[in-house]
Parts: structure tokens; sequence; C-alpha cells
């Protein structure tokens, strides 16, 4: 794990989002966590975003081998909206909006740190380096690839504060 000295963000930068990747699942809820606490520490705006990336949900709607399933997006839409709703209730102060897309994880999240002045994701934590080499790994590819710097927030460090000694991965640019 790369540890780094946490250096405050400039306030002049013009990127003024946090992004954080929410799949509804147990890591991303702690990286929805750490996202909200972070850009209320900055005082910006947090966008929820959530990749629909099922099986043919790329395709144009229609007959063949993939056919959408009905509401599949609808369905994708309300985790955007679930993970929006958890950070509301916790700041209601914040500025939070969700973007669903029909993509994959990784290009979308890569899109979104093109603006962005940090981009936040959790780590699935599967435990073995051959694992995730054979199954890949979102965060892996998004902290090589993003365009700004990237957070890996670890299972348990919702809360953590970044720092020297933190168990909060800071991939900067």
């Amino acid at each position: 794990m790369v540890r780094l000295a946490w250096k405050p963000p400039d306030r002049g930068d013009m990127r003024s989002k946090l992004v954080v990747g929410h799949n509804g699942r147990g890591p991303a809820g702690e990286a929805l966590i750490w996202a909200a606490n972070e850009a209320k520490r900055r005082s910006t705006r947090l966008v929820v975003v959530y990749a629909a990336n099922y099986p043919g949900m790329a395709l144009p709607p229609g007959p063949g081998l993939w056919e959408r399933e009905p509401g599949a997006l609808d369905a994708a839409r309300e985790v955007t909206d679930g993970g929006v709703s958890e950070v509301v209730a916790a700041h209601p102060e914040l500025s939070v909006s969700g973007k669903t897309v029909v993509t994959s994880p990784v290009q979308a999240l890569v899109e979104e740190s093109e603006d962005a002045s940090l981009l936040v994701v959790g780590s699935r934590g599967r435990g073995s380096a051959v694992t995730t080499a054979f199954l890949g790994s979102v965060s892996v590819v998004v902290a090589a690839a993003g365009r700004c710097p990237v957070v890996v927030v670890k299972p348990g460090c919702a809360e953590t504060v970044p720092g020297a000694g933190s168990p909060v991965a800071i991939f900067p640019r």
C-alpha cells in the first residue's frame, strides 16, 4: 500500500467536484461515507457515480442475444439515488448529485476524473493478489488511469482521516 503525506487541495483549483464510485455494496458504502466526509471538509460538491454495466445494458434495446431487462436502467438509477440519499441524510448541508451511466465502472470513473479534484473508490478486498490479477480490480485500474488524485478506501476505514500513517491509500497525479 502506498501511504503519502496528505496535502490539502489548492483552493484555486478549478476542478471543484469530488467524485465517488458507488454500486450499493459494502466497499462502495465505505467509500461513500469517506467521500462525503471529505467533501464536507473541503466544502465542495459531491457526485455519486454508478456505472450500470449489466450484460446487454450498452446495447440498443431490441431482440438479440442480450436483451435489456425491462426496468434495468430504473434499477440502476435506484442504486445511484440510494447513495445520494445516504449522503444527504448524513450531510444535508452538502451539494450532492448522482450520475448513472451505462458503461464499465472503470470507463465511467476515469471519465469523471477528468474534471474532478478527487476520485474516491472502495477496495473490494479480495485478499489474494492472484485473484485480483486474474479477475481485475476497478480500484487498481482507476488508481492507475485516473486523471486526478485517487483515494482507495479499504474496508473498515470509512471514518479515517488522511494523513501520515493513515490506512487510506492516496494516489496523486
